[in-house]
């Protein structure tokens, strides 16, 4: 049996629990499934059952859609740029209309306002295209845990988490998906 084949048992299991560098694993084990043809202590969440549906014949693993840290690197070095970018134009927008502001701006004025242009940068980029600007040059695309696109909200999160300092160390080592 395939993973993605164990995947649609997994997913709708109350006894699955998400590892960052496996992805969906038996909260028994610590481990990914192993079963042929069904699992013995398979317990049916009927949450998950009624998002996901009964009938799901494959479904895509996030070991699969997982890039590599070098395209990881890439997306981070040009999403910074863009922001960099961003933030000069904003800059010089703001200076043209009040220059007081700029002259007497604070650190604490300046991490806001770069952490909201950071936030909403990633979240109207990931939200219409599913990409920032660095993962559309490299061809990647941003995907939930079940390798599908994500909510609103969890575009949100994502991008927010961004913001926490030395997040970008969470996708360094073989087999990391980051936070």
């Amino acid at each position: 049996m395939e993973r993605a084949e164990q995947l649609a048992f997994c997913k709708i299991c109350k006894k699955r629990k998400f590892d960052r560098q496996k992805g969906i694993v038996c909260n028994l084990t610590d481990e990914k499934a192993n079963f042929i043809g069904a699992c013995e202590n398979y317990e049916e969440d009927t949450y998950q059952t009624s998002k996901y549906g009964k009938s799901i014949s494959k479904i895509d693993s996030i070991d699969s859609k997982a890039v590599s840290s070098g395209t990881r690197f890439a997306n981070y070095i040009i999403d910074r740029i863009v922001i960099f970018g961003l933030s000069v134009g904003l800059g010089i927008i703001i200076a043209m209309y009040n220059p007081n502001f700029i002259l007497n701006m604070g650190k604490v004025e300046e991490y806001i306002i770069t952490a909201l242009l950071f936030a909403f940068y990633y979240i109207i980029m990931e939200s219409t295209t599913q990409s920032s600007l660095g993962k559309l040059i490299t061809g990647t695309k941003v995907v939930n845990m079940e390798g599908k696109k994500p909510d609103f909200g969890q575009i949100i999160g994502r991008s927010f988490a961004r913001l926490i300092p030395f997040e970008a160390f969470s996708f360094l080592g073989s087999n990391a998906i980051g936070w």
